[in-house]
């Protein structure tokens, strides 16, 4: 791990494809959604009508962008 070795070709392909700007900022987003939001349980525990079709039109929204990609191994995940 700590070797005084020559880098591999496939540890720089991995890494060109790890660091590219898209990703990076996704990873930035994420990190803000998660430590920055509000969490779940605070959120909705008054459920106002404003929440609830905030929260209905999220999960039609997953659920369509589920339905529209070509292939995702989640569907064929067996428990």
């Amino acid at each position: 791990m700590f070797a005084a070795t020559t880098v591999t070709e496939t540890s720089l392909l991995v890494r060109g494809i790890i660091y590219q700007p898209y990703f990076m900022i996704v990873m930035a987003v994420s990190s803000v959604v998660v430590w920055a939001a509000p969490q779940s349980w605070d959120w909705s525990r008054e459920l106002t009508v404003k929440k609830a079709i905030v929260t209905g039109t999220l999960f039609l929204l997953a659920l369509v962008l589920l339905t529209l990609q070509s292939y995702n191994p989640f569907i064929y995940f067996n428990f």
